[in-house]
């Protein structure tokens, strides 16, 4: 999220668009005013920055791109854990982010990462669950 040469700035510029896309417009709102607290917040950057680095391994070759669905619901996962504080949740992120089969690449990156930080902010202010996989 914070914008890094590896993710370039168009990360950080179309983040705030990309993200309340999928967001309902009270939370949309609620992004926008919040945005640095949540761009900034330690564990998202660190988050963000393993999604960074696998999605890069898989374009050097040292990953093989038949893993990237897998790679791609576990890290976002992570983001997703990271922006809502709700690490219980990481079985659920995952199933929901491997369902949306986004592919991995330059250009799709801040759409994958922009699906994470909402499906986490989504659940950032919701009644905590004893239920790991709700």
């Amino acid at each position: 999220m914070q914008s890094t040469p590896a993710c370039g700035t168009s990360l950080r510029i179309g983040m705030k668009r990309d993200v309340t896309a999928h967001l309902s417009e009270s939370d949309a709102e609620l992004f926008r005013n919040n945005f640095m607290g949540v761009e900034r917040d330690p564990l998202v950057v660190a988050a963000v920055a393993a999604l960074v680095h696998v999605r890069d391994e898989v374009a050097w070759g040292i990953l093989p791109e038949g893993c990237v669905p897998e790679l791609w619901a576990a890290y976002g996962a992570q983001i997703a854990a990271a922006v809502s504080g709700n690490y219980n949740r990481l079985p659920s992120y995952r199933d929901t982010l491997a369902a949306a089969e986004q592919p991995m690449n330059y250009e799709s990156f801040p759409r994958i990462t922009a699906r994470a930080v909402a499906l986490g902010f989504s659940e950032k202010w919701a009644e905590p669950s004893n239920d790991s996989n709700d």
